[in-house]
């Protein structure tokens, strides 16, 4: 039954988690899937990307944009390299794998380093 005055002083209003989506950051499952949040898409602007990972332990990566040897992301931000996972597996890496990332100063490139996994 539906009451047909409501108090809304009795009730609060649920924000939505603008942060959380607003964070620039690359994803990777153990699949081999990876993915571009939203927000790094829209600054990066470009669905042809280089990743180049650090070779001792994958703990940065940087993104290049247009770059010789791309990885192509989908329209939703995707890409598929069963590769990446063999080295992350190596260094004990707990999947998903989250690489929080910012755009260097020195122009179109992007770093990223590893964030320890959320619950």
């Amino acid at each position: 039954m539906v009451k047909s005055e409501i108090n809304m002083k009795d009730f609060f209003i649920l924000e939505p988690e603008t942060a959380r989506y607003q964070e620039m950051k690359l994803t990777i499952k153990e699949d081999g899937e990876i993915r571009l949040s939203t927000s790094l898409q829209r600054e990066i602007n470009s669905r042809e990307i280089e990743l180049y990972f650090h070779k001792s332990d994958c703990g940065e990566v940087y993104l290049k944009p247009n770059g010789s040897r791309p990885q192509k992301f989908t329209k939703a931000g995707t890409v598929k390299n069963r590769k990446i996972v063999e080295y992350l597996r190596k260094t004990k890496a707990a999947f998903p794998v989250i690489y929080s990332v910012k755009q260097c100063e020195e122009g179109r490139i992007w770093h990223g380093a590893i964030k320890d996994n959320e619950p």
